[in-house]
């Protein structure tokens, strides 16, 4: 695979962290009921991680010389601070099960001995680790 295809999957990548329903959790606030209340730091942590990811997307894609494309916010996340987190659940697992997918396809594709092998890597780790935490979260949700 050359550089430039590994920048433009690093670009796929991190075009799909910017439009992240989890990502726009830190700007919109939802609402956080009583019944959920102990979720309310776990997915303050995984915004901040996925805040992260985005960092390291963009530094291995400067890393090979190449220019990160600019971030696009999904529109149709604008009513998310209406809502509330317990209804949001649902739609956030499958969002993440969606970005999974996406990681796995590209986890074979960069160099392992590149800058976007290990983090792709990582990242897709992380996701997982979000995709059980979140199931667990679910669970509870009626």
């Amino acid at each position: 695979m050359s550089d430039e295809d590994v920048i433009g999957l690093l670009n796929d990548l991190l075009e799909l962290e910017s439009r992240s329903l989890v990502a726009r959790l830190g700007e919109a606030r939802p609402f956080v009921g009583w019944a959920a209340a102990e979720d309310g730091p776990i997915l303050q942590q995984m915004v901040q991680q996925e805040a992260d990811h985005q960092r390291r997307l963009v530094a291995a894609i400067e890393a090979m010389d190449g220019v990160p494309r600019p971030a696009r916010n999904d529109t149709l996340s604008a009513g998310l601070h209406y809502l509330n987190v317990q209804y949001l659940l649902p739609q956030i697992v499958e969002e993440k099960q969606r970005l999974i997918a996406a990681y796995r396809q590209s986890a074979d594709k960069p160099p392992a001995d590149g800058p976007a092998g290990p983090v792709v890597a990582d990242i897709l780790a992380r996701h997982q680790a979000h995709l059980e935490r979140l199931q667990q979260m679910t669970q509870w949700v009626v």
